[in-house]
């Protein structure tokens, strides 16, 4: 239903660089009419001898929100010797749900059976591990706190689109197009205060919250193929 890429790399020493991060809230009408299957955001990175996974969905979920029991819930894992080398053993971590919230996760091997598996209900913060503590996971509401100054972003995209339209002259703009605002100070200066306000960092996102599937997995599961890893996450219906 939805792809949601988020690339990761992991050196010998298994420190992740994220490349490519994004809060996505919006969407089309087909996958905002499914918000349980509705990627917000992916996560990755390393610490003890696990990679830590998360993935976000339903941008405006509440108590009352649930994951689908018709949705498998993926992270894809690809493993290679050398970095940004395409993936020499890629492993899929599937979730599903039923209709009571038990959640069941497979890690695959790269080669088509499950290395290692974990079910319950694993809404509880703590989390449910499986029986080789392998991979251990969370499923459930969470916060999502993204800081970003909205009003000060809506007001400058207002300004500049009334500048471009009724005061910018056609000649003053560079090679790629953009306005040259060396020629309007008054306007540089002015979007400078829109954007920054106040100066102080503010949660938007204070009063909404996500569903989550939070995983941590055993390094060994998913580096056969190279200490270089890359993450990206989808959701699809069952049978699909």
């Amino acid at each position: 239903m939805k792809n949601y890429v988020a690339t990761a790399i992991m050196t010998g020493a298994m420190a992740v660089t994220p490349l490519a991060s994004a809060a996505d809230h919006a969407d089309g009408s087909e996958v905002a009419a499914a918000p349980e299957a509705d990627i917000n955001d992916v996560y990755a990175w390393s610490s003890g001898g696990t990679v830590k996974l998360i993935m976000t969905v339903h941008p405006f979920a509440d108590a009352g929100s649930q994951f689908s029991d018709g949705v498998q819930y993926v992270f894809h894992v690809g493993s290679a010797a050398m970095a940004l080398g395409a993936p020499a053993v890629s492993v899929n971590i599937i979730c599903e749900f039923d209709a009571s919230q038990t959640i069941q996760c497979w890690v695959s091997d790269g080669e088509g059976a499950a290395a290692d598996y974990v079910t319950g209900d694993a809404s509880n913060s703590s989390g449910i591990s499986s029986m080789s503590g392998q991979t251990k996971v969370f499923a459930g509401l969470a916060n999502d706190p993204f800081f970003f100054y909205l009003q000060g972003f809506n007001d400058t995209r207002t300004t500049v689109i009334d500048f471009a339209t009724n005061t910018l002259d056609p000649n003053d703009v560079d090679a790629g197009g953009c306005p040259d605002l060396s020629q309007y100070p008054g306007t540089a200066t002015a979007l400078q205060g829109l954007l920054t306000g106040s100066g102080s960092p503010m949660n938007e996102f204070a009063t909404l919250s996500v569903l989550a599937i939070s995983m941590e997995v055993d390094v060994s599961l998913l580096t056969k193929g190279g200490q270089n890893v890359s993450v990206w996450a989808s959701t699809r219906n069952k049978g699909g």
